[in-house]
Order: structure tokens, then C-alpha cells, then sequence
């Protein structure tokens, strides 16, 4: 009877595959989904950048024990690219986020200088769903990437994760949903309160460091007005600094935006002599305690921040 038991035993905990997630923000909301039936592997940690990752001998383990892993795109974690085909060709599920269902996509834009968009046309984007635009996925690379920033696209990936772990391990499929449901209520209320917190400083002008934040900035109404680095795998040279300088004194900017992940020296560069500001901006959650709370904490932090360095020097 005791040989049958564990045999039961060791048949249920097989049918629970082991999960990893790609970077923090996609792991969080994985994490989020799984809640107490298990722990996702996270595969980069730290303040390494998505677009140019490199894969430590533990970090391989983590992809090849995986039997499900999640992550944005080839656009954006294009390193893992090869990994993840070898793991696909053994019979592990590799979910692209960038083909959840009910996302909304935008297009890469084709400038790092951008003009100030009207308030009027964020309109556009709170209420339009891109299914046209998001069934033809061979044109994925043409989408900006970064669509975790707006916390409706996390609910619909929250949405889609659930879904996969749900035919993946029909025993906790009621759990992964009632847990997504229960995330997707937080997102609201995120989104919420980062459009209050936001609500005084929207038509302040700012430069990031990289064109990484438009579903940020088109979400929230935001009057970003340019990218230092117009391809983050590249250093912007001395004619682009001057063009962002050039920006900056026209368009007024308040603040001009560094990230964790990037050379800061660019950025006391570009203000220098001018009235703007410098913080920080951390799009990828480096910062923040990975877990299911991890994304919740990097976007508020990343309200804070704007909207600390956006408002009044003496706040």
C-alpha cells in the first residue's frame, strides 16, 4: 500500500512541469499566477539588460530543467532565442508574451525624438484593442517590445499564463485562474493610482534614456519628449548628444531619465548647463525584490520617480 501511495505521489508531482521566466517583470506576474502550488526559476536577475543577455552555466541548467518557459519575444530577449529552440525541440513550451491574446501593440517608432502628443490622443490607445495588428505575429519584431509597461497588457499576459499553466497542470488549473483574476484586480487598481499619482505633471516635458517607455508614456498621457540612445546596444556619439541638448533647451524638458542598466555619464552630459534634472528610471524591476510583488513595486517606483522629478524642485 505504501509502494502505491508514493507511486501516486511522484506521478502528481511529475505532473506539475517546473517554470522559469525570462526577466523580473515576466516572472512577477508568473509568480503572481502560480501563487502557492510553486515557484518559477527567473533566469536573469540584476540590472543585465534584456537586449543583450549572456548565459551563465546556471542559468542554461535553469532553461533546460524547464519544462514551460515565458518570456516577452525574439525582439526583446533575442540571446535566448537558440536555448529556448533546443528546449522547444525537446518538448518544453516556450510562451512568447508577445502573442497573448487582447494585447495592445504598438509600432516601433522611427525616431528618438518625438513631438508632443495631445492628451486627446491617448484616448485612442486606452480604448483600442490592436487585434489586427496583433494576429499577424511574423510582424512582431515591428512592435515595440516593451509591452509590459502598461498594465493592461500585464493583465491580458496575466491572463495568458494562467491559461497555459492551467492545460499544463489541470490538478491547480482552478488556482492559476482564481489567482490571475485576483492579480488582475490589483493592475487595476495599480493603473489607478498611478494615473492620480501622474495626473499633475503629465504635460511636463522629459527625456528617457532609451525609447523603452511609449506604452508607459501612451497609457498614462505622458509628454516624453525624446530617447538619448536611439539603439541601446549602441552609444549614442557626440552629434546625438548634441540633438538631445538641442531638445532639451527647446521643449523646456524637467527632467532627463538614467536607467540601472546603461552608462549614466550620458545623461550629466546632456544637462549640463541646462535647469533639467536627473533621476532614474528602472523599467526592468533591477532594483526590486523579485516575487509576485515585483511588478507592482517597479511600476510605482517608477511613478515616484517621475513624478518626483517632474514636479516642483522644492516637493
Amino acid at each position: 500500500m505504501g509502494l502505491v501511495l508514493s507511486a501516486l505521489f511522484a506521478a502528481t508531482v511529475q505532473a506539475q512541469p517546473k517554470v522559469a521566466a525570462s526577466i523580473k517583470p515576466v516572472h512577477a506576474l508568473v509568480s503572481a499566477v502560480m501563487g502557492e502550488t510553486g515557484a518559477p526559476g527567473l533566469i536573469f536577475r540584476g540590472n543585465t539588460s534584456p537586449h543583450h543577455m549572456a548565459l551563465r552555466p546556471s542559468q542554461q541548467r535553469m532553461i533546460e530543467d524547464a519544462g514551460i518557459i515565458f518570456y516577452i519575444g525574439p525582439g526583446l530577449e533575442g540571446p535566448l532565442e537558440k536555448p529556448f529552440s533546443r528546449r522547444a525541440a525537446s518538448g518544453a513550451r516556450i510562451v512568447a508574451l508577445i502573442e497573448a491574446p487582447g494585447l495592445q501593440l504598438l509600432p516601433i517608432r522611427e525616431s528618438s525624438i518625438w513631438p508632443h502628443i495631445e492628451h486627446g490622443d491617448h484616448d485612442d490607445h486606452a480604448d483600442h484593442d490592436d487585434h489586427a495588428d496583433h494576429d499577424d505575429h511574423a510582424e512582431d519584431g515591428a512592435h515595440d517590445q516593451h509591452i509590459w509597461l502598461d498594465p493592461r497588457n500585464a493583465r491580458a499576459m496575466t491572463m495568458q499564463i494562467a491559461d497555459v499553466l492551467a492545460k499544463a497542470d489541470p490538478a491547480n488549473a482552478a488556482t492559476y485562474r482564481s489567482n490571475a483574476k485576483l492579480f488582475s484586480g490589483e493592475l487595476n487598481r495599480l493603473e489607478t493610482g498611478i494615473t492620480t499619482r501622474l495626473g499633475p505633471v503629465r504635460s511636463k516635458p522629459f527625456i528617457v534614456f532609451h525609447d523603452g517607455y511609449q506604452y508607459f508614456e501612451k497609457r498614462f498621457a505622458l509628454n516624453a519628449a525624446g530617447a538619448i540612445a536611439a539603439d541601446p546596444d549602441k552609444r549614442p556619439g557626440v552629434r546625438r548628444l548634441r540633438d538631445i541638448r538641442r531638445v532639451i533647451a527647446e521643449r523646456g524638458a524637467v527632467c532627463v531619465f538614467a536607467e540601472p542598466q546603461f552608462e549614466v555619464s550620458y545623461v550629466a552630459t546632456v544637462i549640463e548647463g541646462t535647469s533639467a534634472r536627473a533621476a532614474q528610471l528602472d523599467p526592468i524591476g533591477a532594483t526590486a525584490q523579485s516575487g509576485s510583488n515585483a511588478y507592482i513595486t517597479m511600476m510605482t517606483v517608477m511613478a515616484d520617480s517621475i513624478a518626483n522629478c517632474l514636479g516642483p524642485a522644492d516637493q
